[in-house]
Protein backbone atom coordinates (compact mmCIF):
# COMPACT_ATOMS: atom_id res chain seq x y z
CA UNK A 1 0.00 0.00 0.00
CA UNK A 2 1.59 3.20 -0.67
CA UNK A 3 2.70 5.99 1.93
CA UNK A 4 -0.18 8.22 2.83
CA UNK A 5 1.39 11.90 1.95
CA UNK A 6 0.10 15.17 4.05
CA UNK A 7 0.11 18.40 1.88
CA UNK A 8 3.31 20.22 0.81
CA UNK A 9 4.65 16.76 1.47
CA UNK A 10 4.21 16.24 5.65
CA UNK A 11 4.62 12.28 6.19
CA UNK A 12 1.08 10.87 7.41
CA UNK A 13 0.87 7.69 9.34
CA UNK A 14 4.33 7.08 8.23
CA UNK A 15 5.47 3.34 9.24
CA UNK A 16 7.78 2.73 11.97
CA UNK A 17 9.85 0.18 12.14
CA UNK A 18 7.72 -1.58 15.60
CA UNK A 19 10.66 -2.78 17.46
CA UNK A 20 10.39 -2.49 20.96
CA UNK A 21 12.80 -5.06 22.92
CA UNK A 22 12.67 -6.17 26.44
CA UNK A 23 12.28 -3.70 28.98
CA UNK A 24 15.11 -2.37 30.73
CA UNK A 25 15.93 -0.86 34.32
CA UNK A 26 14.75 2.75 34.45
CA UNK A 27 17.49 5.52 34.72
CA UNK A 28 17.31 8.44 36.87
CA UNK A 29 16.93 12.04 35.74
CA UNK A 30 19.67 14.52 36.48
CA UNK A 31 18.35 18.00 37.77
CA UNK A 32 17.17 20.90 35.37
CA UNK A 33 19.82 23.19 34.46
CA UNK A 34 18.64 26.33 33.29
CA UNK A 35 19.85 27.08 29.46
CA UNK A 36 22.25 29.90 29.41
CA UNK A 37 20.11 33.46 28.04
CA UNK A 38 23.04 34.92 26.23
CA UNK A 39 23.29 31.92 23.90
CA UNK A 40 19.76 31.86 23.00
CA UNK A 41 19.84 35.23 21.66
CA UNK A 42 20.96 33.66 18.29
CA UNK A 43 18.05 33.47 16.34
CA UNK A 44 16.97 31.80 12.92
CA UNK A 45 18.26 32.66 9.73
CA UNK A 46 20.09 36.15 10.60
CA UNK A 47 22.67 35.00 13.12
CA UNK A 48 21.61 38.15 15.11
CA UNK A 49 17.73 38.41 15.93
CA UNK A 50 15.93 39.02 18.49
CA UNK A 51 16.01 37.55 22.33
CA UNK A 52 13.57 35.06 23.02
CA UNK A 53 11.71 38.14 25.37
CA UNK A 54 11.11 40.17 22.88
CA UNK A 55 9.85 37.48 20.67
CA UNK A 56 6.72 36.84 22.86
CA UNK A 57 5.69 39.76 22.70
CA UNK A 58 2.07 40.37 21.38
CA UNK A 59 3.58 42.62 18.25
CA UNK A 60 5.55 38.95 17.40
CA UNK A 61 3.20 36.96 18.02
CA UNK A 62 1.36 35.97 15.05
CA UNK A 63 4.41 35.99 12.89
CA UNK A 64 5.93 33.43 15.21
CA UNK A 65 2.22 31.18 14.56
CA UNK A 66 3.29 32.11 11.04
CA UNK A 67 6.89 31.32 10.97
CA UNK A 68 6.21 28.17 12.61
CA UNK A 69 3.64 26.56 10.32
CA UNK A 70 5.83 27.77 7.57
CA UNK A 71 8.04 25.64 8.46
CA UNK A 72 5.62 22.43 7.27
CA UNK A 73 3.29 23.44 5.59
CA UNK A 74 3.59 26.28 1.65
CA UNK A 75 3.79 25.34 -1.76
CA UNK A 76 7.70 25.82 -1.82
CA UNK A 77 8.04 22.71 0.39
CA UNK A 78 6.54 20.19 -1.52
CA UNK A 79 9.21 17.56 -2.92
CA UNK A 80 8.16 15.76 -6.10
CA UNK A 81 8.20 11.72 -5.07
CA UNK A 82 10.40 10.77 -7.98
CA UNK A 83 13.18 12.96 -6.63
CA UNK A 84 14.93 11.29 -3.83
CA UNK A 85 16.40 13.21 -0.79
CA UNK A 86 20.01 13.61 -0.83
CA UNK A 87 21.05 13.63 2.64
CA UNK A 88 19.41 12.42 5.34
CA UNK A 89 21.00 14.08 8.63
CA UNK A 90 21.00 11.41 11.96
CA UNK A 91 22.09 13.18 15.19
CA UNK A 92 23.06 10.84 17.62
CA UNK A 93 22.51 12.57 21.67
CA UNK A 94 24.33 10.30 23.99
CA UNK A 95 23.71 12.00 27.15
CA UNK A 96 22.91 8.94 29.43
CA UNK A 97 25.69 10.93 31.52
CA UNK A 98 25.67 14.56 33.45
CA UNK A 99 24.60 16.10 29.94
CA UNK A 100 21.17 14.23 30.09
CA UNK A 101 19.81 17.84 30.21
CA UNK A 102 21.31 19.48 27.23
CA UNK A 103 19.86 16.61 25.18
CA UNK A 104 16.03 18.27 25.57
CA UNK A 105 17.58 21.74 24.78
CA UNK A 106 18.99 20.03 21.15
CA UNK A 107 15.84 18.29 20.54
CA UNK A 108 13.62 21.24 20.93
CA UNK A 109 16.49 23.24 18.99
CA UNK A 110 16.10 20.63 16.35
CA UNK A 111 12.40 20.71 16.06
CA UNK A 112 12.20 24.43 15.91
CA UNK A 113 15.50 24.47 12.90
CA UNK A 114 13.97 21.57 11.02
CA UNK A 115 11.34 21.83 7.96
CA UNK A 116 10.73 18.73 5.54
CA UNK A 117 12.09 20.34 2.70
CA UNK A 118 15.51 20.39 3.80
CA UNK A 119 15.13 16.05 3.81
CA UNK A 120 15.06 13.59 6.68
CA UNK A 121 16.07 14.09 10.38
CA UNK A 122 16.76 11.48 12.28
CA UNK A 123 17.50 11.37 16.06
CA UNK A 124 19.13 8.70 18.34
CA UNK A 125 18.29 10.10 21.74
CA UNK A 126 19.58 8.75 25.07
CA UNK A 127 19.75 10.51 28.54
CA UNK A 128 19.06 9.33 32.29
CA UNK A 129 14.83 10.45 31.57
CA UNK A 130 14.15 7.88 29.49
CA UNK A 131 13.75 3.94 30.21
CA UNK A 132 16.44 3.31 26.67
CA UNK A 133 17.81 4.46 23.22
CA UNK A 134 15.39 5.27 20.90
CA UNK A 135 15.23 6.23 17.24
CA UNK A 136 12.99 9.70 16.56
CA UNK A 137 12.04 10.84 13.07
CA UNK A 138 10.88 14.99 12.46
CA UNK A 139 7.65 14.69 11.00
CA UNK A 140 4.75 16.93 9.63
CA UNK A 141 0.77 16.31 11.14
CA UNK A 142 -1.73 17.71 8.01
CA UNK A 143 -1.97 21.16 10.25
CA UNK A 144 1.49 21.86 9.93
CA UNK A 145 3.02 20.69 13.66
CA UNK A 146 6.03 19.25 13.82
CA UNK A 147 6.47 16.10 15.96
CA UNK A 148 8.62 13.22 16.66
CA UNK A 149 7.54 10.49 15.94
CA UNK A 150 9.20 7.10 17.63
CA UNK A 151 10.23 4.58 15.02
CA UNK A 152 12.24 1.99 17.49
CA UNK A 153 13.38 1.54 20.97
CA UNK A 154 16.22 -0.61 22.49
CA UNK A 155 15.99 -1.58 26.32
CA UNK A 156 18.34 -4.72 25.43
CA UNK A 157 20.96 -2.09 23.65
CA UNK A 158 20.89 0.60 26.10
CA UNK A 159 24.61 1.36 25.88
CA UNK A 160 25.00 4.03 23.19
CA UNK A 161 28.89 3.32 22.61
CA UNK A 162 27.82 -0.57 21.77
CA UNK A 163 29.02 -1.65 18.48
CA UNK A 164 25.35 -3.79 18.30
CA UNK A 165 23.57 -0.76 18.74
CA UNK A 166 25.32 1.69 16.31
CA UNK A 167 24.81 -1.28 13.38
CA UNK A 168 21.37 -1.87 14.58
CA UNK A 169 20.00 1.90 14.48
CA UNK A 170 22.34 2.80 11.31
CA UNK A 171 20.67 -0.25 9.81
CA UNK A 172 17.05 1.04 11.05
CA UNK A 173 18.00 4.44 9.90
CA UNK A 174 18.81 3.15 6.04
CA UNK A 175 15.39 1.28 6.01
CA UNK A 176 13.65 3.92 6.68
CA UNK A 177 15.61 6.65 3.74
CA UNK A 178 15.85 6.07 -0.24
CA UNK A 179 18.13 3.60 -1.35
CA UNK A 180 20.60 6.26 -2.65
CA UNK A 181 20.14 8.51 0.16
CA UNK A 182 23.19 9.40 1.77
CA UNK A 183 23.81 10.33 5.32
CA UNK A 184 25.15 12.83 7.51
CA UNK A 185 25.90 12.26 11.38
CA UNK A 186 26.23 14.19 14.17
CA UNK A 187 27.24 13.56 17.16
CA UNK A 188 26.27 15.05 21.07
CA UNK A 189 28.25 13.54 24.42
CA UNK A 190 31.75 14.14 26.12
CA UNK A 191 35.08 14.00 23.92
CA UNK A 192 38.02 13.23 24.79
CA UNK A 193 39.69 12.12 21.21
CA UNK A 194 41.83 9.44 20.97
CA UNK A 195 42.15 8.84 24.86
CA UNK A 196 41.13 5.17 25.50
CA UNK A 197 37.82 4.67 28.34
CA UNK A 198 38.42 6.07 31.42
CA UNK A 199 41.69 8.02 30.91
CA UNK A 200 39.99 11.13 32.05
CA UNK A 201 37.46 12.16 34.60
CA UNK A 202 36.02 15.20 33.06
CA UNK A 203 35.02 15.26 30.23
CA UNK A 204 34.64 11.82 29.62
CA UNK A 205 34.85 9.34 26.39
CA UNK A 206 34.23 9.54 22.58
CA UNK A 207 31.25 9.18 23.04
CA UNK A 208 30.13 8.45 26.50
CA UNK A 209 27.36 6.29 28.68
CA UNK A 210 27.15 5.40 32.17
CA UNK A 211 31.49 5.26 31.73
CA UNK A 212 31.90 3.59 28.82
CA UNK A 213 33.03 4.87 26.31
CA UNK A 214 33.37 4.39 22.29
CA UNK A 215 37.16 4.64 20.30
CA UNK A 216 37.11 6.24 17.09
CA UNK A 217 38.38 2.84 15.29
CA UNK A 218 35.43 1.29 16.66
CA UNK A 219 33.57 3.60 14.99
CA UNK A 220 35.47 3.54 11.97
CA UNK A 221 34.69 -0.33 11.76
CA UNK A 222 31.20 0.56 12.06
CA UNK A 223 29.94 3.43 9.83
CA UNK A 224 28.94 2.18 6.33
CA UNK A 225 31.62 2.78 3.48
CA UNK A 226 30.70 5.15 0.70
CA UNK A 227 27.27 6.79 2.65
CA UNK A 228 28.60 9.05 5.21
CA UNK A 229 29.06 12.56 3.73
CA UNK A 230 30.06 13.66 7.38
CA UNK A 231 30.64 13.39 10.85
CA UNK A 232 30.03 16.61 12.49
CA UNK A 233 31.21 16.39 16.63
CA UNK A 234 29.34 18.34 19.32
CA UNK A 235 31.99 17.65 21.50
CA UNK A 236 35.34 18.10 23.39
CA UNK A 237 39.12 17.32 21.40
CA UNK A 238 37.66 15.96 18.51
CA UNK A 239 40.30 17.46 16.41
CA UNK A 240 43.10 14.69 16.67
CA UNK A 241 44.82 13.66 13.94
CA UNK A 242 44.71 10.07 15.58
CA UNK A 243 40.63 10.42 15.31
CA UNK A 244 40.79 11.63 11.53
CA UNK A 245 42.99 9.06 10.68
CA UNK A 246 41.09 6.58 12.32
CA UNK A 247 38.13 7.72 10.34
CA UNK A 248 39.88 8.65 6.66
CA UNK A 249 38.13 5.46 5.32
CA UNK A 250 34.26 5.97 6.44
CA UNK A 251 33.45 9.58 5.57
CA UNK A 252 35.40 12.48 3.43
CA UNK A 253 34.73 15.75 5.94
CA UNK A 254 35.29 16.08 9.74
CA UNK A 255 33.60 19.22 11.71
CA UNK A 256 35.94 19.24 15.40
CA UNK A 257 37.21 20.93 18.15
CA UNK A 258 40.68 21.19 19.10
CA UNK A 259 39.79 22.39 22.57
CA UNK A 260 36.63 21.96 24.84
CA UNK A 261 33.27 22.90 23.17
CA UNK A 262 31.33 25.44 25.78
CA UNK A 263 28.26 24.65 26.94
CA UNK A 264 25.24 24.71 25.26
CA UNK A 265 27.57 23.82 22.47
CA UNK A 266 26.04 23.78 18.57
CA UNK A 267 22.14 24.20 20.11
CA UNK A 268 21.59 27.21 19.24
CA UNK A 269 22.61 26.52 15.83
CA UNK A 270 20.29 23.53 15.33
CA UNK A 271 17.60 26.16 15.21
CA UNK A 272 19.10 28.63 13.20
CA UNK A 273 21.52 26.64 10.96
CA UNK A 274 20.58 23.18 10.20
CA UNK A 275 19.61 23.78 6.19
CA UNK A 276 23.69 23.57 6.36
CA UNK A 277 23.58 19.95 7.38
CA UNK A 278 21.57 19.14 3.83
CA UNK A 279 23.46 21.26 1.65
CA UNK A 280 26.22 20.34 -1.02
CA UNK A 281 29.33 20.38 1.13
CA UNK A 282 32.02 21.23 2.54
CA UNK A 283 30.24 24.38 1.53
CA UNK A 284 27.26 23.97 3.76
CA UNK A 285 29.52 22.91 6.67
CA UNK A 286 31.65 26.14 6.42
CA UNK A 287 28.32 28.47 6.62
CA UNK A 288 27.43 26.38 10.01
CA UNK A 289 31.23 26.61 11.38
CA UNK A 290 31.19 30.77 10.57
CA UNK A 291 27.77 31.08 11.88
CA UNK A 292 29.29 29.42 15.04
CA UNK A 293 32.45 31.43 14.97
CA UNK A 294 30.23 34.75 14.97
CA UNK A 295 28.10 33.30 17.91
CA UNK A 296 31.06 32.55 20.39
CA UNK A 297 32.93 36.22 19.34
CA UNK A 298 29.67 37.96 20.26
CA UNK A 299 30.13 36.45 23.63
CA UNK A 300 31.46 38.62 26.38
CA UNK A 301 31.93 36.20 28.74
CA UNK A 302 34.21 33.41 29.38
CA UNK A 303 31.80 31.94 26.40
CA UNK A 304 33.64 33.66 24.22
CA UNK A 305 35.85 30.56 24.31
CA UNK A 306 36.14 27.96 21.05
CA UNK A 307 38.19 26.47 18.06
CA UNK A 308 36.82 24.64 14.91
CA UNK A 309 38.10 23.02 11.95
CA UNK A 310 36.92 21.28 8.79
CA UNK A 311 38.50 18.44 8.19
CA UNK A 312 39.22 16.73 4.53
CA UNK A 313 39.99 13.30 5.36
CA UNK A 314 41.82 12.58 2.11
CA UNK A 315 45.14 14.34 2.03
CA UNK A 316 45.55 12.38 6.05
CA UNK A 317 47.32 8.97 4.07
CA UNK A 318 49.75 10.92 2.34
CA UNK A 319 50.46 13.22 5.52
CA UNK A 320 51.02 10.22 7.71
CA UNK A 321 53.84 8.96 5.13
CA UNK A 322 55.38 12.78 4.96
CA UNK A 323 54.98 12.43 9.14
CA UNK A 324 57.50 8.88 8.88
CA UNK A 325 60.39 9.18 11.92
CA UNK A 326 59.48 12.78 12.38
CA UNK A 327 61.89 13.89 15.96
CA UNK A 328 60.40 15.17 18.82
CA UNK A 329 60.54 18.74 20.00
CA UNK A 330 63.47 19.11 22.36
CA UNK A 331 61.39 21.19 24.63
CA UNK A 332 57.53 20.68 24.91
CA UNK A 333 57.25 23.46 27.14
CA UNK A 334 56.44 26.01 24.41
CA UNK A 335 54.36 24.03 22.33
CA UNK A 336 50.64 25.27 21.92
CA UNK A 337 48.34 22.85 24.30
CA UNK A 338 44.18 22.73 24.23
CA UNK A 339 43.92 20.57 27.31
CA UNK A 340 43.66 22.66 30.74
CA UNK A 341 45.13 19.88 32.86
CA UNK A 342 47.67 20.35 35.71
CA UNK A 343 49.59 17.89 34.00
CA UNK A 344 51.71 17.36 30.70
CA UNK A 345 49.57 18.50 27.74
CA UNK A 346 47.63 15.64 25.80
CA UNK A 347 46.43 17.96 22.97
CA UNK A 348 49.31 19.82 21.06
CA UNK A 349 49.34 21.98 17.51
CA UNK A 350 50.01 19.60 14.77
CA UNK A 351 51.02 22.49 13.17
CA UNK A 352 53.41 23.72 15.09
CA UNK A 353 54.61 20.49 15.34
CA UNK A 354 55.09 19.98 12.15
CA UNK A 355 56.93 23.53 11.63
CA UNK A 356 59.91 22.16 14.09
CA UNK A 357 60.98 19.77 11.73
CA UNK A 358 63.56 20.16 9.23
CA UNK A 359 62.86 21.25 5.87
CA UNK A 360 62.21 18.50 3.54
CA UNK A 361 60.07 16.62 5.44
CA UNK A 362 58.17 20.08 6.62
CA UNK A 363 57.40 21.75 3.21
CA UNK A 364 55.76 18.17 2.31
CA UNK A 365 53.86 17.68 5.51
CA UNK A 366 52.62 21.36 5.74
CA UNK A 367 51.35 21.52 1.93
CA UNK A 368 49.38 18.47 3.36
CA UNK A 369 47.92 20.03 5.92
CA UNK A 370 46.77 22.69 4.28
CA UNK A 371 44.76 20.82 2.28
CA UNK A 372 43.11 18.66 4.94
CA UNK A 373 42.65 21.83 6.74
CA UNK A 374 39.35 23.55 4.54
CA UNK A 375 38.56 25.85 7.29
CA UNK A 376 40.21 26.85 11.39
CA UNK A 377 38.69 29.65 13.59
CA UNK A 378 39.77 30.20 17.01
CA UNK A 379 39.54 33.07 19.69
CA UNK A 380 42.66 34.42 21.04
CA UNK A 381 42.41 32.85 24.32
CA UNK A 382 40.48 30.18 26.02
CA UNK A 383 37.96 30.30 29.49
CA UNK A 384 40.10 33.91 30.02
CA UNK A 385 43.84 32.60 30.60
CA UNK A 386 44.57 29.84 27.80
CA UNK A 387 46.43 31.85 25.15
CA UNK A 388 45.51 30.22 21.67
CA UNK A 389 48.53 31.59 19.31
CA UNK A 390 48.53 28.61 17.37
CA UNK A 391 45.92 26.81 16.13
CA UNK A 392 46.77 24.83 12.36
CA UNK A 393 43.18 23.12 12.94
CA UNK A 394 44.16 19.78 14.16
CA UNK A 395 46.00 18.53 17.03
CA UNK A 396 48.52 15.68 18.10
CA UNK A 397 49.63 13.80 21.12
CA UNK A 398 53.33 13.33 21.68
CA UNK A 399 54.77 10.65 24.14
CA UNK A 400 56.39 11.83 27.37
CA UNK A 401 57.91 9.68 30.63
CA UNK A 402 54.80 11.54 32.67
CA UNK A 403 52.37 8.90 30.51
CA UNK A 404 53.96 5.62 30.63
CA UNK A 405 50.73 3.96 30.44
CA UNK A 406 48.95 6.56 27.51
CA UNK A 407 51.95 5.94 25.11
CA UNK A 408 51.82 2.18 25.40
CA UNK A 409 47.58 2.20 24.15
CA UNK A 410 49.38 5.50 21.79
CA UNK A 411 51.43 2.87 20.45
CA UNK A 412 48.01 0.97 19.10
CA UNK A 413 46.72 3.67 17.34
CA UNK A 414 46.59 3.78 13.43
CA UNK A 415 48.18 6.79 13.68
CA UNK A 416 50.77 5.90 15.41
CA UNK A 417 51.57 2.94 13.72
CA UNK A 418 51.47 4.86 10.34
CA UNK A 419 53.79 7.60 11.17
CA UNK A 420 56.37 5.27 13.15
CA UNK A 421 57.31 7.64 15.76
Amino acid sequence: MPMERAPFGCLMDEPTLGYVYPSAQMRHPLPRLPLPEDFLNFVAGSGLGHSYQSMCRPRYLLFVILLALAGCVGPAERLPDSVPPKRVVLVVLAGDNDLSEEVGWRLDALKQGWTPAMGPLFVLEDRASIEAPRLLRLTCDEVGGKHYRTLASYPYLTDTTSEELWRTVLADVMRQSHPAAHMGIVLFSHGTGWLPEGMLAEPRGLLSDNGREISPELLGEILPADRVDYLLFDMCFTAGVEVAYALRERTPLLLVSSAEMVSPGFTPLYRSSLRFLYEPQPEGLKKWARDYASLVERQTDLRRSGTLSLVSTAPLDELAEAMQGMTLPSDLGGLQRFDRGGGAPLFYDLGQVISLQEKSRREQAEDCLRRAVLYEWHTETFMGYLPLKHHSGLTIYLPTSAYPQLNRAYDKTAWRRAIAL
